[in-house]
């Protein structure tokens, strides 16, 4: 992999300017947001104390958010702090945005070799990894100190890569990595894999991608209803927060499949009073349109892989979700 960079490099002017102009970029803003103190306790303080504490070979409980003594992993199950806890002793509390950025790239590569495995054309895949270097998601991130989401993306390319190669075994770290970021990331992965077992023909790819496909959604279920609220003080999951459709996933997902019309119809409609939102996600969808979305017409099953972030987002009981401000773009 790192030889493969090597030569990229050699051969790819275009690659290497486009991906030091974004680094410069990055560090502007995140690396200046930080000492000019306009960084968060949440998310960075709470993640930097967790990198601390895996650092320093034991559990996170938060203490600098609440004094209830509850492991960090209740609130959100990501692993990936802990295989980045090493690097504290390198760079110290800037450590994870030093990791986004390289993450980014890193991810900025994957887009690359992927593009050029599926063209042969070095000048479309370097636009392939410009189109993700330049995407508002990742500068709303970048702004917005660090998200694991966003380190889990930027594993995907090399997932898809290696699984298009039917090199299994890396397929299999790339997944792993992008499953462990965070608990909802492995129910994306759920719609992303079942996608993509309608763009492959070899039978031994697709039964290998529903096997992914089968193994996110087990993954999900079991952290969300068993070993999340195992490890809560009040022995529940933290984060449902979309009672528009129900009190429980349980619920939603039934009530999703006994009102469609309705499930849809939420996606674009303001649900609350405030008639001051009654536009929000409209602008959101829009926004997703002209910045590339229209595509999704070329390739409809791009679309379904959307649903769960789309979802998470509009049926969210916090209208600031559905919005494209701060980070939750």
């Amino acid at each position: 992999m790192i030889q493969a960079f090597i030569n990229t490099i050699k051969r790819n002017k275009f690659f290497v300017l486009i991906n030091s102009v974004f680094f410069i970029i990055y560090s502007l803003i995140s690396f200046v947001n930080y000492y000019t103190f306009r960084t968060y306790a949440l998310d960075l303080g709470y993640y930097t104390r967790t990198l601390y504490d895996y650092a320093h070979f034991h559990f996170s409980y938060g203490e600098i958010i609440t004094n209830a003594h509850e492991n960090i992993l209740s609130d959100h199950f990501d692993l990936l702090l802990m295989l980045f806890s090493p690097l504290y002793w390198l760079f110290g509390n800037i450590t994870l945005l030093v990791v986004q950025i390289a993450a980014i790239h890193f991810g900025a590569f994957g887009f690359y070799k992927l593009a050029y495995n599926n063209t042969n054309n070095n000048r479309t895949a370097s636009l392939v990894s410009l189109v993700f270097l330049s995407s508002f998601g990742v500068f709303s991130a970048i702004a917005f100190d660090y998200h694991s989401n966003l380190v889990g993306v930027c594993f995907v390319p090399w997932f898809f890569l290696f699984f298009q190669k039917e090199n299994y075994v890396k397929a299999v770290i790339f997944f792993a990595l992008v499953i462990v970021a965070k608990e909802n990331m492995s129910l994306w992965m759920f719609f992303v894999c079942t996608g993509f077992a309608f763009l492959y023909k070899p039978k031994k790819q697709k039964k290998a991608i529903v096997m992914f496909a089968v193994f996110s959604v087990l993954y999900f279920v079991l952290l969300i209803f068993f070993i999340m609220p195992s490890l809560s003080l009040n022995t529940s999951y933290h984060h449902f927060e979309f009672h528009v459709l129900g009190n429980n996933f349980k619920e939603l997902v039934l009530n999703a499949f006994k009102h469609p019309v309705k499930a849809i119809s939420l996606l674009f409609e303001n649900n609350l009073s405030d008639k001051n939102l009654n536009y929000v996600k409209i602008e959101t969808w829009l926004f997703l349109l002209i910045s590339g979305g229209f595509l999704f017409f070329y390739r409809p099953i791009f679309l379904f892989m959307l649903i769960p972030i789309m979802a998470q987002k509009m049926y969210h009981d916090d209208p600031t979700k559905w919005s494209i401000a701060q980070h939750y773009n």
